[in-house]
């Protein structure tokens, strides 16, 4: 959709839509990809997210990505993670936090707080306790996308 030849941009975390003109005035934009929709991969994710520019964030832009924990389990495993971020700071992004947990072990501490009281979360700039966490904040956190390596 199209207004004056400007894309509309929708930002989830506000649920409010504006201009690309309009979007200044937002403090942060969520660069995310909408959940499910990046079927490449985490690489892809970042190639897709630098070629926006982020000029019209006044105070920053967001990026989520969430690893599972297996993504981790050998060496070779970190070189890839670490070529990775290489990858990341050599593109015109300026923010991304990443989350290294199981959908499951989520939904378990949404179900069973008082055995997850300790487990931090990184949500939109800012890091808070899963389990203090709205349960549609948690259940948004859930359905993020879950990378199990990357392509």
């Amino acid at each position: 959709m199209e207004t004056a030849g400007l894309p509309i941009l929708t930002s989830r975390s506000v649920n409010i839509k504006t201009t690309v003109a309009e979007s200044i005035i937002w403090d942060c934009i969520q660069f995310s990809p909408m959940y499910g929709r990046d079927k490449l991969g985490p690489t892809a994710v970042l190639q897709s997210v630098s070629r926006i520019d982020s000029v019209m964030a006044s105070n920053g832009t967001l990026l989520n990505m969430k690893f599972l924990p297996s993504f981790f389990a050998t060496g070779n495993d970190l070189d890839k993670f670490s070529s990775f971020l290489k990858d990341f700071v050599s593109l015109p992004i300026h923010h991304v936090q990443f989350n290294v947990i199981t959908k499951e072990d989520l939904i378990n501490a949404k179900k069973y707080p008082d055995n997850y009281r300790s487990l931090t979360i990184r949500v939109a700039g800012y890091t808070a306790y899963f389990t203090e966490l709205a349960g549609e904040m948690q259940d948004e956190i859930i359905a993020r996308t879950s990378y199990g390596s990357i392509a």
